[in-house]
């Protein structure tokens, strides 16, 4: 079974290296990374119908099945993976259909759609109506991490239609209409469960992600970047930089913080500064806050464990 990641973490820009653990940190690869890394796999001897049937085995081992199946598709290697599935489903005795928007198919996913037709698994071509209340299970595969721009307008009534329906929705590698390294869409499916392959992308994170993703997991296909990632940060990658507090100490051990800010007619920054107070609970010991005298009586009730520090500073005041 492919190695599945969880992705409730963190999406940090570091590049390995920065931190001690990487060797622990889940890879995030960029779109432009993932393609050259497909195509550099392939061209290492790695069939690209191998890959898309690792990718299908993945989907397919990740999901708790609920029949009948739609598998919509579009056109590229993201809608293969779904006639894969579909042959994996089968194989399974899991009943499904295949709703294909276009006419048109890339080389290996035309391959797997063949292979569906000769066992008899229904698919419909370029469909008019989407009948998707009569499924439990709709799985997405529509567009890949490789789209950007805007969605076209049939592809946009078939994002409806799945957005509509009560089944269970499942998007391969990412929610089709979202962004691969942004996260932005005008429109995208709403997904239950969302399978990236190979990595984690930055539009599984960033802007748009968490509101339309409900879950997300990732699978191993085999494919390693031709790139350095970028990084996923998770608490045990962190754990090692926060030290063990002697008993025998006091809070002058742990080092002092100062957090200097505010005006008259801008408190805003200082006054989140000293309730977040993330230096104290990252570990210091005492955080003394400077800021204008005239702000003190509006601060001072806030403040639980740091140290007040009122300046002079009217001329700066009155300066902004």
């Amino acid at each position: 079974m492919p190695k599945c990641q969880k992705g409730r973490f963190f999406l940090t820009t570091f590049r390995s290296g920065v931190l001690g653990r990487v060797d622990s940190m889940i890879n995030i690869l960029s779109v432009d990374n993932m393609r050259r890394s497909d195509a550099a796999t392939i061209a290492a001897g790695t069939p690209g119908r191998e890959l898309m049937m690792r990718a299908a085995r993945g989907v397919f081992e990740s999901v708790s099945w609920k029949p009948p199946v739609a598998i919509v598709c579009g056109s590229g290697n993201n809608a293969g993976d779904g006639y894969a599935l579909a042959l994996l489903l089968c194989e399974a005795g899991i009943e499904c259909t295949v709703f294909c928007v276009y006419d048109r198919f890339s080389e290996d996913g035309r391959y797997y759609y063949d292979k569906c037709t000769e066992r008899g698994i229904i698919c419909i071509n370029a469909f008019r109506t989407v009948p998707f209340d009569t499924f439990n299970t709709v799985v997405d595969c529509l567009l890949g991490t490789g789209f950007k721009g805007e969605v076209r307008p049939e592809l946009k009534a078939v994002i409806d239609a799945i957005n509509d329906c009560e089944a269970y929705k499942v998007s391969v590698d990412i929610n089709s209409g979202l962004n691969g390294d942004n996260g932005m869409a005008a429109i995208c499916v709403r997904s239950d469960l969302t399978v990236s392959v190979v990595g984690f992308k930055p539009g599984h994170f960033l802007n748009m992600a968490k509101d339309v993703m409900a879950e997300k997991i990732n699978i191993d296909i085999g494919i390693r970047p031709v790139d350095e990632a970028y990084r996923l940060i998770e608490e045990a990658d962190v754990r090692d930089f926060f030290g063990t507090r002697a008993n025998f100490s006091n809070k002058g051990t742990y080092g002092y913080t100062a957090l200097i800010g505010g005006s008259t007619r801008y408190s805003g920054a200082i006054r989140l500064a000293y309730m977040a107070n993330a230096a104290m609970r990252s570990g210091a010991g005492v955080v003394k806050v400077a800021l204008p005298g005239s702000l003190i009586h509006d601060v001072a009730p806030h403040i639980l464990e740091s140290t007040l520090f009122p300046l002079s500073c009217h001329a700066a005041e009155n300066k902004y």
